[in-house]
């Protein structure tokens, strides 16, 4: 997504993870969210 946003792609990098155990499933079930954020792709004229 973040790329998909306009981030330069070899700048990309996870800068936050969220991980929520889901107690309405059997197990140990786990949502895991993650943040990803990069600099903006300069785009020549």
């Amino acid at each position: 997504e973040a790329v998909k946003a306009g981030a330069d792609p070899a700048t990309v990098h996870i800068v936050e993870i969220e991980d929520v155990p889901l107690a309405y499933l059997p197990g140990n079930a786990t949502r895991i969210r993650a943040k990803a954020a990069g600099d903006l792709k300069h785009q020549d004229s």
